[in-house]
């Protein structure tokens, strides 16, 4: 059996980390991102429908993606490459990160594909982040890079403002830029419902040979 690539599991952890429920917008169709880390550049793709949100990533030439349902509070993660997945319930919001720092409307604007998006700046221990966001687009599901980061606790702010990020700039307690995302297209569009179910031919993986399988060994 095929390993499965540790940071291609790493990945889908963006989906993990602060996924909450949210009520859903009118906006049915797909967002598109480009999004620079410090060491890897990469595509995220939105799918929403309701309350259900496919993110698709690519992200070092790997692809993952997880399919959340916000009713059920499920989400399911495709190893596209392995033709495998493994389904979970999401986690609770990132509540305590949260309130380690503060969130706040800097009152400029900025218009990013047609959408006004209002600045808001998340500033806590770790870092901050300029979100800028626009309304009327639906579920968001976050980009913590993995579960609790606090570092992404701007997201659970968001998503209780009813707002969708279409621009973030996030910064190290240094100032040092350590991420940047930017939507890169929106497209309404009637979704269809097999884009939000485990494709043919995928296998289930086993939570407990997870390790084994991502190919880690004893202190790495």
């Amino acid at each position: 059996m095929k390993k499965v690539c540790l940071g291609l599991v790493l990945g889908l952890w963006m989906v993990l980390g602060t996924a909450s429920l949210y009520a859903s917008g009118t906006f049915e169709g797909e967002v598109d991102y480009n999004m620079t880390a410090k060491q890897s550049t990469g595509t995220i793709t939105y799918l929403l429908k309701g309350k259900q949100i496919r993110i698709n990533t690519i992200n070092g030439g790997h692809e993952g993606d997880a399919i959340m349902d916000m009713e059920t509070r499920q989400i399911t993660m495709l190893m596209v490459a392995q033709k495998m997945y493994m389904t979970m319930a999401i986690p609770p919001s990132n509540t305590a990160a949260a309130r380690e720092g503060t969130f706040t409307d800097t009152g400029r604007s900025l218009v990013i594909l047609g959408k006004t998006c209002e600045e808001w700046l998340y500033t806590g221990k770790r870092g901050s982040s300029s979100v800028w966001a626009a309304h009327g687009l639906g579920n968001f599901g976050g980009f913590a890079e993995k579960p609790n980061d606090a570092n992404a606790a701007w997201a659970d702010a968001v998503k209780h403002k009813g707002l969708f990020p279409l621009k973030i700039v996030s910064k190290d307690a240094g100032g040092n830029v350590v991420m940047t995302m930017e939507a890169t297209n929106i497209t309404p569009e009637t979704l269809d419902e097999s884009l939000f179910q485990v494709p043919a031919g995928f296998n289930k993986l086993d939570m407990g040979n997870l390790g084994a399988m991502m190919g880690e060994h004893p202190g790495q």
